[in-house]
């Protein structure tokens, strides 16, 4: 009777999956890592095979994970910066996880229940939030497809004649895995516990590792000379790494106490004590609590295998993340325990087909279950809401560690920033900066806020704070030239831009840097052959900011010279692509417009109504054109749609009056050119003049 209902369980199942992270859909980008990601991603702006190639043999952020980022600019090249599509991609591959988890357990263990009450788990638990729930966790998801695709095929080898076909997927899945995140280099070890578990690890076996191994040996290789820069290297030494070891004991029991009671998640946990004095005594002790929960575990070994293999699965795909090596600004976070989890579900769904055997009302196990499942629904759900806001999930973060939470209070301080909120985000400043007076993010913001109130010479002192390997340190030293524009002194700034450009080795912020300099030789010199070769080596860095290619055209457009404005435009549409290039549109059309070109600027105006039809200058400018053709009717309706589009602008009223008055609708051009006075426009006395004769 109970196969019947098979399909239907697994319908429940997705649907639990989509549910409980539903509320996702609505929400937005969240300034936590979703701005270097996606937003100002360079590589996710394009899908040419030159940016594929840059891809896949670059770093991002000091972090190697191509696939990702490829994952990025599919979704870009097709709908942009759509929050929504973001986050149902991540629901859709959180339900492909939790499929792939049932699928692979029901292999693993030929048991549909256990395999269902994992994959279950793994669905509704409230710590997979972050990575579903946060656009820039695709890594997450991703790496745990290709982790579990690879493990599934790897488990066939042994059902099927096509041995050597199996294994060449399994090893395929891995490397993408590994190419979506370095800590799936612990499937190698995966393996080998499954073969144990099922009592099939040999001596014939162990070759099969080899492959694997070896990826796994390239991508560490990868990930430390990536992500470890050469002062972390430089700093590295056996005390630092005893703390670490004392920390990572300390991680697990922390994501041990999390498993069973997910109630105090933060998007953001702390460092829990100062890495630069002794650890308290509970990481002190957390090693002997740790090891005497292993030590059961092995003991359990004397009856079954179950414990210890869902156990060890836990610690060794946990093992990468776990604080055994610096991990950077997130000791501790949801994220890391995404794939390592299955483990522990995999043990409670031991735990409860054993229960099921021995209890004999066996209603009350279904209610319990149904509670259970719920509870841990409603947790999702609710905690899924909070990330629709920046500064609400941030909020929350403070209010679980007001004491540490100097991160939170950094990044809530910014979106307050962004806001114009000055007073409350110089607040949240200084709170972080009084719990961590070692971060460069604080200071940066903090110098940035003195600089936005004038109080240069406070703003100056914190940027003189940030170090060379801060990702702030080219944005600090520009913001430093700019005061020294502003204090009068453009040639100090130029030459101290000109220096950090020389020593400055990395590509991040260089465009911007370039950028600068251009404005600068623009702004003091005219020098219009220097700031055309900054603005070109800005283009070459980062050939996908509109304001690079204007910038660039306004200067041709002072030399007069049309060729080359033409030219840069050109080059701007075929690397932003159209639906990215209004304004660049705008200008070449305007261009064509005064030389008189009124077959191309129509046609330039018309193309941007396709993806622009709220473009009010391409009707403007049509309506002008229109309206030298003696086309007078055409050239009523686009002014009159320019001015529904928005209905500020003088001129545009001036020149509907005068179509006004060439149709003979005195009353209308009245009416127009005193709505153009209204706004400002400065109309002709003679015009004036022709509309009161006509009136009189």
């Amino acid at each position: 009777m109970f196969q019947k209902y098979k399909f239907f369980l697994l319908i429940i199942l997705a649907y639990l999956a989509v549910f409980s992270f539903y509320p996702a859909l609505s929400a937005n980008f969240v300034n936590l890592d979703d701005t270097a990601m996606v937003i100002n991603n360079q590589y996710v702006k394009d899908l040419s095979i030159n940016n594929i190639t840059a891809i896949f043999s670059n770093y991002h952020y000091r972090l190697y994970h191509p696939v990702v980022i490829i994952s990025y600019a599919i979704e870009y090249y097709f709908f942009k910066l759509d929050p929504f599509i973001y986050h149902l991609t991540n629901i859709l591959l959180h339900l492909l996880n939790t499929f792939l988890v049932f699928f692979v357990f029901k292999k693993l263990t030929k048991s549909f229940t256990i395999s269902y009450i994992v994959s279950v788990l793994f669905a509704v638990h409230p710590v997979h939030v972050e990575v579903v729930a946060w656009i820039s966790s695709r890594k997450d998801l991703l790496y745990s497809i290709f982790y579990l695709l690879s493990i599934l095929f790897y488990l066939k080898i042994s059902e099927t004649k096509n041995k050597t076909k199996m294994f060449m997927l399994s090893l395929f899945f891995f490397t993408l895995s590994c190419l979506s995140k370095p800590m799936a280099i612990t499937l190698p070890f995966i393996l080998a516990l499954i073969d144990y578990h099922k009592n099939n690890l040999t001596i014939k076996k162990i070759k099969n590792y080899i492959p694997f191994i070896c990826i796994s040996l390239v991508f560490v290789v990868v990930t430390i000379f990536g992500y470890y820069s050469v002062e972390q290297k430089n700093t590295y030494t056996l005390y630092s790494e005893i703390i670490y070891i004392l920390n990572t004991h300390y991680n697990i029991l922390f994501y041990l106490f999390n498993f069973i009671y997910p109630v105090n998640l933060s998007c953001l946990y702390p460092f829990f004590y100062n890495q630069y004095t002794n650890p308290p005594f509970f990481v002190l002790y957390s090693p002997v609590l740790l090891y005497i929960i292993f030590l059961f575990v092995l003991l359990s070994l004397k009856f079954n295998k179950r414990i210890f293999f869902g156990f060890m699965f836990f610690i060794i795909t946990l093992l990468p993340s776990s604080g055994i090596m610096p991990t950077g600004m997130a000791p501790i976070a949801d994220r890391y325990v995404y794939l390592p989890y299955i483990g522990l579900f995999y043990l409670f769904a031991e735990f409860a087909v054993w229960v099921y055997t021995k209890i004999k009302i066996k209603i009350l196990l279904y209610i319990i279950s149904v509670l259970l499942v719920s509870v841990l629904v409603y947790l999702s759900y609710a905690r899924t809401t909070l990330w629709q806001d920046t500064k609400n999930l941030m909020t929350d973060a403070i209010k679980k560690y007001p004491d540490k939470a100097n991160h939170a209070y950094l990044i809530r301080g910014m979106e307050l920033k962004l806001d114009n909120k000055l007073s409350e985000a110089e607040a949240d400043f200084k709170k972080s900066f009084s719990i961590s007076k070692n971060s460069p993010y604080t200071i940066f913001n903090l110098a940035h806020l003195a600089q936005l109130k004038k109080n240069y010479n406070e703003a100056k002192k914190g940027y003189m704070q940030i170090p060379r390997d801060s990702p702030d340190y080219i944005s600090a030293m520009i913001n430093l030239a700019l005061i020294m524009h502003e204090e009068g002194h453009t040639d100090k700034a130029i030459s101290f831009l000109e220096k950090i450009r020389k020593s400055h080795t990395g590509n991040y912020n260089s465009d911007l840097l370039n950028e600068t300099l251009a404005s600068f030789y623009f702004a003091q010199y005219k020098d219009t052959k220097k700031t055309i070769e900054y603005l070109q080596k800005a283009i070459s860095i980062n050939p996908y900011k509109e304001q690079y290619y204007l910038f660039i055209m306004y200067v041709y457009e002072q030399l007069d010279d049309f060729e080359n404005l033409e030219k840069i435009a050109f080059e701007g549409l075929e690397n932003l692509g159209i639906k990215n290039s209004i304004n660049i549109l705008n200008f070449i059309g305007i261009e064509y417009f005064k030389k008189s070109d009124l077959k191309n600027a129509e046609f330039v105006f018309n193309s941007t109504l396709a993806d622009y039809p709220n473009n009010h200058i391409a009707y403007f400018f049509l309506g002008n054109i229109y309206a030298l053709k003696h086309q007078y009717n055409d050239a009523l309706t686009y002014y009159t749609m320019a001015i529904l589009l928005t209905n500020e602008n003088g001129e545009y009223y001036f020149k509907r009056s005068a179509v006004h008055l060439m149709l003979n609708n005195y009353k209308q051009a009245k009416e127009d050119m005193e709505k153009s006075l209204k706004k400002g426009f400065n109309i002709d006395i003679n015009f004036k003049n022709e509309i009161e004769k006509i009136k009189n």
